[in-house]
């Protein structure tokens, strides 16, 4: 009579092992990718007070979590926010600022600007911009920024990728 050996033990072992290896691979590709859309979505001017390659770009991290077998990629920066979901006019959701606002770069969070919540026609915010400029206040005025979607389109434009990453580690389990 045969003896029956029992690996599943093992097996599970390895497979979980192979699993959060493929979550952390993951995990650094969609970093990558969403670092790249950022300095790829941003306009940039000559001379302009912000850079994409800034502090948003370099807080971007991931994190696995086994017991949701999930990895998470994101930031903690407060206005990144703004970046992936786009601002006044262009907001997504449709709920931003209708009209004009005047700020001033580089008064706030490292990267952000200060500026009034209230909303102007263009021909206020130009007087206001214009004011400010003669007082020597980077002052500048926008509708609104439109949005990057950076971590979203990190996931989604790479989804085959990340199938064949999960493929190539679990099959060496």
């Amino acid at each position: 009579m045969a003896t029956f050996i029992d690996n599943s033990a093992d097996y599970i072992t390895r497979m979980n092992q192979a699993c959060e290896a493929a979550l952390e691979a993951c995990g650094l590709q969609a970093v990558s990718h969403a670092k790249k859309n950022i300095t790829e979505g941003v306009p940039r001017r000559s001379g302009s007070w912000y850079t994409p390659t800034g502090a948003l770009r370099n807080s971007l991290s991931h994190l696995v979590k086994m017991t949701e077998t999930t990895v998470y990629i994101g930031t903690n920066m407060s206005y990144a926010k703004y970046n992936e979901f786009g601002t006044g006019i262009y907001a997504d959701d449709g709920n931003g600022k209708q009209g004009f606002w005047v700020f001033a770069p580089g008064s706030g969070e490292e990267g952000t600007s200060v500026g009034s919540a209230k909303v102007y026609t263009e021909g206020e915010a130009r007087r206001i911009v214009a004011m400010l400029k003669s007082k020597g206040v980077d002052a500048h005025m926008t509708q609104g920024m439109k949005p990057i979607h950076f971590l979203k389109r990190a996931i989604e434009e790479h989804s085959k990728e990340y199938f064949q990453i999960m493929q190539k580690y679990i099959s060496k389990a």
